[in-house]
């Protein structure tokens, strides 16, 4: 029987459950490990001698000590223990307190006559172990192949999270495991950041059925969505948009993660207007390295409508420029109302992406033009981002430079043109009516599950279905911080002007290029007039006005065959 400030835990453990944590402690943690106590089996048959022996303690006893001392020491803090702490069989119950008080009728002070303190001083209880059954449930924000992405509300806190929630049948093979904790790796690595253009992860727990993320929540929807409903962005709009995007990437490619899915589905908006990347069940976080020449991968995922031409040919090594191209194509998107190689097929879309040129409306933005067209450059050694200035070939393009202040992007003062209309907390309007509709029921194990975990041996059972697979998912991040993000790199600091190529030629950008405060350029959109967007004739995209006659850029064309191999099973 164990308790934290929330639950009740009883949990059914068995001597060899303790030796296999001793052994998986004492490799992840082996100045820091606390040597299990010697238990001993039970036995039925006392002699009468053993009765005058001197009583020792019993497991209980040795069991409590140990248990007590590796709380109070950093393997307390570790997800292997925590995980070894929660619920993981059958027998296994968690009851919180609130409901044993309800039982035994010992109110002090009834909780319909208690004063709820203000959101803004609320601390966030933490358990040893978050449960299901410390949300509650709303409705369904997003669906993918592996699971859910559900609006709940915290029970202790009343805060509102977006709960993700993974199906562990689901992840039959290594690979599919492997990407479901590489996410939460990622996560985890990210919450102590406080981005402002990146997710954050508040906890991770799981159950015998399924895994969860325990995510901030987001009030307006998604760039999808909004593009569904609106076809195009003005100007303006899509500049502050790609500017936090370039924001984002950067951060992430600072700390060894390749996105590998940048897509408007994964823009979240805020309720502010300000844009979230989310979603890293497709990335990949590489060892830290001096030399990011090294960060090399070939895996062939993703979605269609924006992989590089080098994830597309199977055969070739990737970088950080395959998020590059991503993003030119996701500014042609918001700016035309279409991705420049859309087709009917991905088959099609790939062959057009390799062999077809890059085309652009008349009487196009020729900033936006000339930046596009360099993201979309085939040649990923030559793409814009991915040469020896890095990501400061972007910062400093004119598309940017000559309209918005660095500094202003990152601390959120530029006012979007578009800010989500909301009537209270929990009004869902601008999220997608067919999501909102379906069951908040998290799919429990089925029967076959069941069967196959039960059929299979232990050593040629799939990694999905294995007991173990998920052991160390759980993560608590840190008590919140009433402080903004500040990035560990400075805006004027040597270290913020490395490049990814060695300086052998000692060229650096001068930092006034980059952060140096200048004009504000009036902004399209007056932001106490334009706080939302209107679906007037200007917004929607005319067949008429469309002449694909003008060929920017005509990159390198990249000779070789397409594989037959579909990516939409790796869509998250």
């Amino acid at each position: 029987m164990l308790e934290d400030d929330l639950n009740h835990f009883s949990l059914v453990r068995f001597i060899q459950d303790f030796k296999e944590l001793d052994a998986l402690l004492f490799k992840h943690f082996p100045k820091h490990r606390i040597p299990l106590p010697k238990l001993t089996q039970d036995n039925s048959k006392k002699s009468l001698l053993n009765t005058f022996k001197k009583k020792k303690k019993s497991n209980s006893q040795l069991i409590e000590t140990y248990l007590s001392k590796c709380l109070s020491s950093v393997i307390g803090r570790s997800s292997l223990f925590r995980d070894f702490l929660a619920a993981q069989r059958d027998e296994d119950r968690v009851i919180s307190k609130v409901q044993v008080r309800q039982l035994v009728a010992q109110h002090e002070v009834s909780q319909n006559t208690a004063a709820i303190e203000p959101m803004a001083s609320l601390k966030r209880k933490r358990s040893i172990n978050d449960t299901i059954n410390d949300y509650q449930l709303i409705k369904v924000l997003g669906k993918g192949a592996t699971g859910k992405v559900i609006l709940v509300r915290e029970q202790t806190s009343h805060r509102l999270f977006a709960l993700k929630a993974i199906t562990k049948s689901w992840s039959i093979t290594k690979r599919e495991v492997e990407h479901i904790r590489m996410e939460r790796d990622i996560l985890a690595s990210l919450s102590a950041i406080h981005h402002p253009f990146l997710i954050r992860l508040n906890s991770a727990f799981q159950d015998r059925q399924n895994l969860y993320l325990v995510l901030d929540y987001h009030a307006g929807a998604d760039l999808a969505t909004l593009l569904q409903r609106y076809i195009r962005f003005p100007a303006e709009q899509c500049r502050l948009y790609a500017a936090e995007i370039v924001m984002g990437l950067q951060e992430l490619h600072r700390h060894c993660i390749l996105y590998r899915d940048l897509k408007p589905e994964n823009v979240l908006l805020a309720a502010d207007g300000h844009i979230v990347l989310t979603d890293f069940g497709l990335s990949k976080m590489f060892t830290d390295s001096d030399n990011k020449y090294d960060h090399r991968t070939t895996t062939f995922c993703g979605t269609p409508e924006y992989l590089a031409p080098e994830i597309i040919l199977q055969d070739e090594e990737y970088s950080y420029a395959a998020d590059f191209w991503s993003l030119g194509t996701m500014l042609y998107e918001m700016m035309i109302g279409i991705t420049p190689f859309a087709a009917d097929t991905p088959e099609e879309m790939y062959d057009r992406v390799l062999y077809d040129d890059l085309l652009f409306p008349n009487k196009f933005d020729p900033e936006a033009m000339d930046l596009i067209a360099g993201l979309l450059e085939r040649d990923p050694l030559n793409r814009l981002g991915a040469g020896f200035g890095g990501v400061f070939e972007l910062r400093t393009h004119a598309y940017f430079a000559n309209h918005l202040n660095w500094k202003d992007v990152h601390a959120k003062q530029i006012q979007p043109c578009y800010i989500p209309l909301r009537t209270s907390e929990t009004d869902l309007s601008n999220f997608d009516p067919d999501f909102l509709g379906m069951s908040t029921h998290i799919k429990e194990e089925n029967d076959e599950a069941i069967i196959l975990r039960q059929r299979w041996l232990p050593d040629s059972c799939p990694h999905g279905l294995q007991e173990h697979a998920f052991r160390g998912y759980s993560y608590i991040a840190e008590d919140e911080r009433d402080i903004p993000y500040e990035s560990e790199i400075s805006f004027f600091s040597s270290e913020y002007m490395m490049y990814d190529e060695d300086d052998d030629d000692d060229m650096v950008f001068e930092p006034s290029l980059i952060d140096a405060v200048d004009t504000r350029v009036a902004s399209d959109c007056d932001p106490a007039t334009h706080k939302t967007l209107k679906s007037s004739r200007s917004m929607m995209m005319s067949p008429c006005s469309f002449n694909y006659n003008q060929n920017i850029r005509n990159s390198l064309v990249i000779n070789s065959s397409v594989k037959d191999e579909d990516v939409s099973s790796w869509r998250s």
